[in-house]
């Protein structure tokens, strides 16, 4: 049997796959290397990539924000704010993303009414942009 991943989002799964020969996560304390037969184990994540290697021999890079996974026999569950493909971004997408996230967030936190439920949000796409980028640099190499 193999290794399936499924990564979720609050607006339904963001990507699905089988026949992988590991699932690499950006953990909270580092880097976990997921293979079939795996113990189960259930940890929560910070934005960045997840790579994806498949039987195939192709490797993807999905870019997540912070989220929970959870490995139960070969099932891996990512459950994340939000996450993408980064091969379908181009890099000048991505900076021109983190550019306007950043503006936003810095010109939000200098607003003194700014609602800090708002603040926290601009600052999760900054965040979020980053993981892309780490995402995509993590795709090319």
């Amino acid at each position: 049997m193999s290794l399936s991943l499924e990564i979720v989002t609050p607006e339904g799964i963001a990507w699905k796959g089988e026949n992988l020969t590991m699932v690499t996560l950006p953990a909270s304390g580092g880097e976990v290397g997921i293979m079939e037969g795996h113990i189960p184990l259930i940890t929560m994540l910070d934005e960045g990539a997840v790579l994806i290697s498949k039987a195939s021999g192709e490797e993807e890079s999905i870019a997540i924000d912070r989220g929970y996974a959870r490995c139960m026999g070969d099932v891996v569950s990512v459950l994340t704010e939000a996450a993408i493909d980064v091969s379908k971004l181009t890099d000048e997408d991505i900076a021109k993303a983190k550019e306007m996230a950043i503006k936003a967030a810095d010109a939000a936190s200098r607003t003194p009414s700014i609602d800090p439920d708002e603040l926290d949000r601009l600052h999760a796409l900054v965040r979020f942009t980053v993981a892309q980028e780490l995402a995509k640099s993590k795709k090319k190499g």
